[in-house]
């Protein structure tokens, strides 16, 4: 199985592409998938995983993101909130000429263009301010969406809370053969983290020795697998966790622990927090997310 290649087509009249979903009709890619263009997605709500290139983590309250060309990702969507949308523009590596971005007006966008490159997730505060924006956007005739678009970067570009997802190393040096593999893996673990997780059986689909799979994967990430896949656990613990509706053994065993006292350990070295406090701390509504 390839990793996918999405092909993205501008709107009619347009030279790039805007579209907004909503509910169950969430934008959604299989796994990992892969395209030249740049990519901003904004949704309104829920909680869900960003796994971008190397770089994995958890967004809550809804996310607005950013990224440049050819970072392999995995959706970011998620359909179990009520009434949530979600906006993804789509806009070519080229959109800009050379003489464009090198205006003087252009050098904040310049500059978003080339930190997109690692990712970047931009905070709360940024993503209200956009909401009404990206509405106006949908809805307008080619030109002016053209025109709302390069306000929208102009917006982003001056925006001054946001987080870089340090997530450029694999769109630059992974090569082609390496996202097949990739994708397996991440396919793997995403239908199978519940469960015992075997790097024999993970090596025997990329066709690797035992020992060559262990090197592949730490040249791709800079982690040894188990340390992804224990973070990739505890990332689930906390979604499950902050929907309230599980007790904390059941999280543990949905997320494929058998062993209290070693996902506590786990938990309170990805997170800070002991399962127990931050079980608490969301009851009282003292977590906070950006």
């Amino acid at each position: 199985m390839k990793p996918v290649r999405e092909n993205i087509d501008p709107n009619p009249g347009s030279s790039f592409f805007i579209e907004k979903y909503k509910d169950s009709s969430l934008c959604r890619m299989p796994f990992w998938h892969i395209h030249p263009e740049y990519e901003i997605v904004y949704i309104k709500a829920g909680s869900g995983t960003r796994c971008v290139g190397t770089h994995i983590s958890n967004y809550y309250n809804g996310e607005l993101i950013m990224l440049g060309p050819n970072l392999p990702h995995q959706p970011f969507s998620n359909d179990e909130t009520p009434d949530n949308e979600e906006v993804v523009i789509q806009f070519k590596h080229r959109f800009f000429t050379q003489e464009l971005i090198s205006l003087p007006e252009a050098q904040a966008i310049a500059a978003l263009l080339k930190r997109s490159e690692q990712g970047i997730s931009f905070s709360q505060e940024t993503k209200k301010e956009v909401a009404e924006h990206l509405d106006d956007m949908v809805s307008s005739p080619p030109l002016k969406k053209l025109l709302l678009l390069v306000e929208l970067l102009q917006m982003l570009a001056t925006a001054t809370s946001y987080t870089l997802l340090q997530a450029n190393s694999m769109a630059l040096e992974i090569k082609s053969n390496d996202h097949q593999r990739m994708n397996l893996i991440y396919e793997f673990v995403t239908k199978n983290f519940q469960k015992n997780v075997s790097i024999e059986e993970l090596a025997n689909i990329c066709s690797l020795t035992t020992p060559s799979f262990c090197r592949f994967f730490k040249k791709i990430t800079g982690k040894t697998f188990v340390n992804f896949l224990n973070e990739y656990r505890i990332l689930k613990a906390q979604e499950l966790l902050s929907k309230r509706n599980l007790s904390l053994a059941e999280v543990i065993e949905k997320c494929g622990f058998n062993d209290m006292a070693y996902f506590s350990k786990l938990f309170k070295k990805y997170t800070g927090y002991a399962p127990t406090t931050y079980v608490k701390t969301l009851q009282n509504n003292i977590v906070t997310y950006d």
